[in-house]
């Protein structure tokens, strides 16, 4: 199942306030969005073929527009299901924490980590007590080598890299993947996969 079609509607100021998104198995989704006196969305609601609930989505922010927490309703079979997310700042603004809990996928925590100059440079991962992925970027913030471990003890389980060709503009044209299960140090990378892309630019 996937969109087949999107038509969004706005307010006066300019603000999504509705999206149709039509499926294509002749189903609809209908995602609602309401809005506090700052013009920061407060509440998001989905329906399923303009009737059955699919989530509530509640969010609260701080004085700046930071978001803080979002709370979430799931329902599916008449039953909801409860999702927190908590989020914590540093002074700069710069996201260093966020907490998401439910009943079903127990706690999850992301580590946000900067350089002097407030640029994200890596993200650990855990799923309740252990470390499931650690996440290095370069100063253009693409991924270049992510540890996967295993959510149930901890272990490392395998490693990747990415490689990055940039064109003139920054942006990249071939990036390679490496790939290394953990069994031994000495394993070396294999190379499974090389993505090319070419961009057009117009004046």
């Amino acid at each position: 199942m996937y969109i087949s079609n999107a038509k969004t509607e706005y307010n006066k100021e300019g603000k999504r306030i509705k999206v149709i998104e039509s499926l294509n198995n002749d189903s609809q989704n209908i995602r609602k969005f309401f809005y506090d006196d700052s013009g920061t969305v407060k509440k998001e609601v989905k329906l399923q073929n303009g009737e059955d609930t699919v989530f509530i989505k509640h969010y609260q922010y701080k004085r700046d527009t930071s978001i803080l927490k979002e709370m979430h309703t799931y329902y599916r079979n008449r039953r909801s299901v409860e999702l927190e997310k908590k989020y914590r700042y540093i002074e700069e603004q710069n996201l260093i924490e966020k907490i998401t809990e439910s009943p079903l996928i127990g706690k999850q925590k992301i580590i946000y980590q900067y350089d002097r100059q407030g640029h994200l440079i890596k993200e650990i991962h855990y799923h309740n007590t252990y470390k499931h992925k650690i996440i290095k970027y370069n100063d253009k913030f693409h991924p270049i080598f992510i540890k996967y471990y295993d959510s149930n003890n901890g272990d490392l389980m395998h490693e990747s890299k990415m490689n990055y060709k940039y064109d003139n503009h920054g942006n990249w044209i071939t990036k390679k993947v490496y790939v290394r299960m953990v069994l031994e140090k000495s394993i070396p990378f294999d190379l499974v996969s090389v993505i090319d892309r070419k961009i057009e630019y117009y004046n």
